[in-house]
């Protein structure tokens, strides 16, 4: 045994646990798959593990003492900071947002790269989502001249061509069977099904599972489904077949393949018998574009992560309506890319062709509208002015998107399950669940983040869980307020005039009220309530105008957002409605007047949401200048 145990020699991890099962991992349970866990950098834990109450009696005695006691209660939880980098929180804001990222289109496991004719290879990806003027950004090859911003030039269904010199790169992994792969059937509800709800039912594959296991494996999902679906699985012809008494001929069924990083793979989506003409027809799933994984670039990725127009095609049209600046085209149709109201763009790339020649029509802004040929906007990072574009082959960046939905079809619930290593043993933290997230901004600082979580249960054990433990890919350096802060603005509603110049210090914070269900016979929590989405926040600026205590005063409509962009990536936080509160004035001898302002967000009348968080893979240097 040891005699003490330092702090710096522990370590941080955490797994997506099985959807729907809080507290359970894949291939726990009769799951399939395989849990990964992702390595974090915590700089201090606010707390972490389990607070054990116990009870003793203490009965009327003359020796006037208690009784040995024993536990009766558990509350595990777990907070710690981490520094804000360019992505590592890509994969944990969801859990905190209650919803799926909107995501634009990813490949990862690309099968090669060719040189010759400039081309990323990957059987079956690239037929849907990709067009020529499509910029891409490619991570994690091998050889660096095949990362980086890339513009299409062509789109095949088995390969993406670059404009790009390419060097050859050949696959580096072949995988033995579907291990991780997670196959989801989706039958929407109808009224010949009678299902009530959309179904969406999966499995993850275990280590072995060949296509057979997995046709298996879902006529099991399925029959689990409330309401119970019947379906059979044929080994040799691979199909999955619906059976005709579900009435599900003429219903929309779809089937995708995600690989165990979460990203879908087009190439192995299994096909679907086209609708019947009535609804009592049996459906059959052929699984067999899944049946063998193909070897593959470990680590490589390709993204879409912008558009570059043609020469000339997009203007600038700022006078129209000028509360909504907008940019027009004549053969860009703005509905195929997959943008929405209250997305934030970054136009401009950093060649001057690629550009508005007017300074203020390039950089960030926020969508109003979107119809073929007109992108309007209500959030500029400039005054943007009338411009006819002569030639220039204007590029527009776009990333993911996440928000807390409104439609309950929309709301996930997604828990995770933390491993903290502590030299002679471990501490997991099971079923937890995302409840505060808070970012820390203060004047020359890095900015940090304080997460915390409501967990089921907690387990100390010298015992390591199974998983796959990859080596932390987080991006080395942290955003801090001095450089990387491009935008901040706070300003009334349908205002382009900012409510006050500079900010001191600001926080912003979700709140999800978590709290753990107790019953009797259950140690711990058995499952967990979730209540309001909150959102608040403070913010310390510099007084320069009377009209930002008179905004507080008057109970004002206000909106708020900031961007981060280092490295070529980029972060967008958006309040878009919110009410003041305090607006005191601070006023000191020999000091500036700072006005100190709450925030405390709403559900936005039109957009009907509370925050908005956009991440940019890449943005062009330009953007970094603010």
């Amino acid at each position: 045994m040891v005699n003490k145990v330092d702090a710096n020699f522990t370590g941080l991890r955490y797994a997506k646990e099985v959807q729907g099962q809080p507290g359970v991992l894949p291939g726990e349970e009769g799951n399939g798959g395989v849990a990964v866990w992702q390595e974090l950098e915590p700089n201090s834990y606010s707390d972490f593990g389990a607070e054990v109450t116990t009870t003793a009696r203490s009965p009327i005695t003359a020796g006037r003492q208690k009784k040995k006691g024993r536990v009766t209660d558990l509350d595990a939880s777990g907070g710690f900071q981490i520094d804000f980098t360019g992505n590592n929180m890509v994969d944990l804001l969801d859990t905190f947002m209650f919803a799926d990222w909107r995501s634009t289109p990813t490949r990862t496991q690309i099968e090669g790269v060719v040189a010759a004719t400039d081309r990323y290879m990957k059987t079956g990806a690239f037929g849907a989502g990709y067009a020529v003027g499509d910029l891409i950004f490619a991570s994690g090859f091998a050889v660096p001249a095949n990362n980086g911003l890339k513009s299409v030039v062509g789109v095949n269904a088995d390969y993406l061509t670059v404009g790009d010199g390419l060097a050859d790169e050949a696959a580096t992994v072949a995988p033995a069977d579907l291990t991780g792969y997670v196959f989801t059937v989706n039958i929407v509800a109808d009224a010949d099904n009678g299902y009530g709800t959309n179904v969406a039912v999966s499995y993850a594959a275990s280590v072995g599972d060949d296509i057979d296991d997995v046709g298996n494996a879902l006529v099991v999902a399925l029959a689990g489904h409330t309401p119970a679906i019947t379906a059979t699985y044929t080994v040799g012809t691979n199909v999955l077949e619906i059976a005709n008494s579900e009435n599900a001929g003429r219903s929309a069924i779809t089937v995708t393949v995600r690989d165990p990083q979460g990203y879908v793979q087009p190439g192995m989506a299994p096909t679907v018998e086209a609708a019947a003409g009535t609804a009592a027809s049996a459906r059959d799933i052929t699984l067999t574009p899944a049946a063998a994984a193909a070897d593959y670039i470990e680590f490589a990725k390709i993204q879409k992560v912008g558009i570059q127009t043609a020469a000339g095609d997009i203007d600038v049209d700022a006078t129209t309506d000028p509360a909504h600046p907008a940019l027009v085209s004549t053969a860009l149709d703005f509905t195929t890319l997959g943008l929405i109201p209250g997305q934030a763009i970054y136009i401009g790339g950093d060649a001057s062709l690629t550009r508005f020649g007017s300074a203020g029509n390039n950089g960030f802004a926020r969508i109003f509208a979107i119809t073929a040929n007109r992108l309007s906007f209500d959030k500029t990072q400039n005054t943007m002015v009338n411009e006819a574009n002569g030639a220039n082959t204007v590029r527009i960046f776009f990333g993911d998107l996440i928000k807390n939905e409104d439609d309950p079809d929309l709301i996930v619930t997604k828990t995770i399950q933390f491993e903290r290593k502590v030299v002679v043993g471990y501490e997991y933290l099971m079923g937890s669940h995302g409840n505060e997230l808070t970012i820390n901004m203060q004047t020359a600082d890095k900015i940090t983040l304080d997460l915390s979580f409501v967990s089921f249960d907690a387990d100390p054990t010298e015992v390591r869980k199974p998983g796959q433990f990859p080596s932390i890919r987080t991006a080395p350096e942290a955003f801090n307020t001095t450089s990387d802060v491009v935008r901040i603005r706070a300003s009334k509603q349908g205002s382009a005039s900012p409510l006050f110049g500079f900010v001191q210090e600001m926080s912003l914070a979700i709140n999800n009220n978590v709290e753990p269900l107790k019953a009797i016979g259950v140690l711990g929590a058995f499952d967990a309530s979730i209540g309001d989405f909150e959102v608040t926040g403070d913010i310390t600026a510099y007084f320069n105008d009377i009209e930002a205590v008179q905004a507080v005063r008057n109970s004002e409509s206000l909106s708020i957002d900031f961007a981060l962009a280092f490295d070529n990536q980029g972060w967008w936080f958006d309040v878009p409605l919110f009410t003041g509160s305090n607006g005191i004035l601070n006023v000191e001898k020999d000091q500036a007047i700072t006005i100190p302002v709450g925030i405390e967000a709403a559900e936005h009348q039109d957009l009907h949401t509370t925050l908005i968080v956009c991440w940019f893979p890449y943005l062009p240097s330009v953007a970094m200048a603010g």
